[in-house]
């Protein structure tokens, strides 16, 4: 939701926002960044350029940072095996997960897990309630 206010609240006229978006719905998919940009119908080039310009990441660090967050919450809240994980996140094979997640987070992805587990796992952040006076 963050980086979709910053769109709508960026310089960009909304021809460009449009561009982002659709480039980022894309990327999420998977698609390789070529075909993202055959898709939106411009060169490699020019997408890489007004994504960087808008987003300050390419288009590959881009999709590789949501995989990534998306992969710590299925580490940490489900019990999905790590080759699930990346099956399901488009990751080559668990070790390609386990080495991008390790340079992106400073830690394995197997003891990210167990640090979760030993922590409670999730928390339920809406759970939360103040103190009554």
């Amino acid at each position: 939701m963050a980086y979709l206010a910053q769109v709508l609240a960026s310089s960009e006229s909304p021809k460009q926002s449009e561009i982002t978006l659709q480039a980022r719905e894309l990327l999420l998919t998977g698609l390789d960044v070529n075909m993202v940009a055959k898709k939106i119908g411009m060169s490699y080039l020019t997408l890489y350029r007004h994504f960087k310009k808008t987003t300050g990441l390419s288009p590959k660090e881009y999709a590789l940072k949501i995989r990534l967050a998306q992969a710590e919450d299925l580490i940490s809240g489900t019990q999905m095996s790590i080759k699930q994980i990346a099956e399901r996140l488009g990751f080559h094979s668990a070790s390609h997960l386990s080495l991008e997640y390790k340079k992106a987070r400073g830690i394995s992805p197997q003891l990210k897990r167990e640090a979760s587990t030993e922590s409670g796992g999730l928390k339920d952040m809406f759970s939360w309630r103040p103190e009554a006076p």
